[in-house]
């Protein structure tokens, strides 16, 4: 990686050990990670989330990326997080387009 990424505890911490259990599709996690974000750490949180989806990142990377996170659960799968990133992105854009 690059560059070093912090993530503000808000962002992962809703991720917790058998949320599989109750979030089965990628709106759902999208939805859970930013739950407990402001509108202000969302609009903080959305160039991050671009530059880390960006193909300057590898699959790998977000694998570390994620591991080095406060979140309870490990994703192992970089595509996959790389998709759960993206549409976290995406939500946070359709939420901008709404104020």
């Amino acid at each position: 990686m690059q560059q070093c990424i912090r993530f503000s505890p808000n962002s992962v911490e809703n991720f917790f050990d058998g949320f599989y259990e109750f979030y089965s599709t990628l709106d759902d996690l999208a939805k859970l990670g930013l739950g407990s974000l402001t509108q202000e750490e969302k609009r903080e949180l959305a160039p991050i989330l671009d530059e880390i989806t960006s193909p300057r990142y590898s699959a790998d990377d977000l694998v570390q990326l994620w591991k080095s996170s406060p979140a309870d659960v490990w994703l192992t799968n970089g595509k996959q997080i790389r998709t759960l990133f993206k549409r976290a992105r995406e939500m946070i854009g359709e939420l901008d387009s709404r104020q």
